[in-house]
């Protein structure tokens, strides 16, 4: 599966310009203010346990800590791992802007019944359904060719961050930070906001 999702990357990079316009109009999926002093760029995938774990336990508290009071901004960008990943990537893209975050959390939570089931795809429909996604609705998003193509494209641009693993943050464009330990994450936070108060 892997070696697929390689091949599927190598097929997007020699066509980029072609697909170029579909990267523009893919929205960025963000919370928090927009002018937050910090901003962190997130890379997971649908289908990794770590970003689960994050998203169950680290999440929350970076909500609490810095997204809630206008601190920082959260940027989620897809780093598909498998086809699964991007089948789901893809279900996610197609629901209006302001059921992202809450169908993506839901899947998070729910991932060891779905995504590592027999039949991923079907489950995910069920799943998709709780937001409103008709069969024919996610049908239609699945073999959608652009929208997967924007989706290999996040993955193909995160690699010049050469992180060693997901879910991985980006900080204020700085160095990597690879897996679920949000402390990790807090301090490169705390770090760039106590750089701005003593300026």
């Amino acid at each position: 599966m892997k070696r697929l999702i390689a091949i599927a990357i190598a097929a997007v990079a020699l066509s980029i310009s072609a697909h170029a316009a579909t990267q523009d109009q893919l929205a960025e999926r963000s919370l928090g203010d927009a002018k937050a002093p910090v901003t962190v760029v997130e890379y997971a995938s649908m289908t990794c346990p770590a970003c689960a774990l994050f998203e169950r336990e680290g999440l929350p508290r970076l909500k609490a800590d810095y997204i809630d009071s206008g601190k920082v901004r959260l940027v989620y960008r897809d780093y598909p791992l498998d086809q699964i990943a991007v089948k789901t990537s893809v279900a996610l893209r197609c629901l209006p802007p302001a059921q992202f975050f809450p169908l993506k959390a839901h899947l998070f939570r729910t991932q060891e019944s779905w995504a590592f089931s027999k039949d991923p795809i079907a489950a995910l429909r069920q799943q998709t359904k709780l937001a409103g996604l008709s069969d024919a609705q996610l049908d239609a998003c699945l073999v959608d060719k652009q929208l997967e193509d924007s989706i290999l494209n996040s993955r193909l641009q995160a690699e010049t961050y050469k992180f060693s693993g997901i879910p991985a943050f980006i900080v204020n464009d700085g160095v990597p930070i690879s897996g679920a330990d949000y402390d990790k994450l807090k301090a490169a936070i705390d770090k760039l906001l106590a750089q701005r108060a003593g300026k």
